[in-house]
């Protein structure tokens, strides 16, 4: 596909991808991508991948399923050992391949994966308060002092 300078685009269920419909809340919709391959200019080989999907996940904040649009753009440089792996140019990630066939699909996936956020949460709730802020009721100093209730007890025990 290196030689050949081989593209492809197209879309997949995201059902059918087994590894990241175990991570959703729904299995719905699918994946659009676009892979394209080919040897820059130092004739390193490489593949290069651009994924989008929109992921329904468990907001860990609610507890609620939302969607959550993935985009992922990322150029692998094709490797047969780990020892290449050193001399993959800057923005490249490694990509090991030990065998001739490579399975499209799995890529997007991979890719897919990668893109999640470790801790899902939806951007749709409001906030009412920013970073760091908390609302304040006005209370008297009296009320406010954790030693103005202990006064008043032993007050309360001295007339006794």
């Amino acid at each position: 596909m290196v030689k050949g300078r081989r593209g492809f685009r197209g879309t997949w269920p995201l059902a059918r991808m087994r590894r990241l419909s175990g991570m959703l809340a729904r299995q719905d919709g699918e994946a659009s991508f676009e892979i394209q391959f080919d040897t820059d200019e130092t004739a390193m080989p490489f593949v290069e991948i651009r994924v989008t999907a929109d992921c329904w996940l468990t907001c860990q904040r609610t507890l609620e399923p939302y969607a959550q649009h993935v985009e992922q753009r990322s150029r692998l440089g094709i490797i047969a050992s780990e020892r290449d792996e050193a001399a993959l140019p800057e923005g490249y990630e490694p990509f090991l391949v030990t065998e001739e066939l490579v399975a499209l699909v799995d890529l997007v996936e991979d890719e897919l994966i990668l893109a999640l956020p470790l801790v899902p949460r939806s951007g749709d709730e409001a906030v009412e308060f920013g970073v760091g802020e908390v609302p304040v009721e006005e209370t008297s100093a009296e009320e406010e002092s954790p030693f103005a209730a202990l006064a008043a007890l032993k007050s309360d025990d001295s007339r006794h």
